[in-house]
């Protein structure tokens, strides 16, 4: 949560996914924040997109004790 809540609204190496008082951003920036930022030494990528849910029991079994974020 620390790239939403923090990183996004207060690093100035976030400042071009600032729009105002919003931010906007996809998956690929996300994954770039961790290895740049939080894991530089052991790489993330993206593996899946979830199409279609809208709600929480729409999650696939499979990902239900996942935390997840809606891009």
């Amino acid at each position: 949560m620390d790239f939403c809540d923090e990183w996004l609204h207060k690093s100035p190496h976030a400042k071009r996914y600032r729009i105002g008082v919003c931010v906007s951003y996809t998956e690929e920036d996300f994954i770039k924040y961790l290895n740049e930022w939080i894991f530089p030494d052991e790489q993330s990528f993206f593996i899946e997109t979830l199409e279609n849910i809208q709600v929480e029991k729409d999650i696939p079994e499979t990902y239900k004790n996942c935390e997840w974020f809606n891009f």
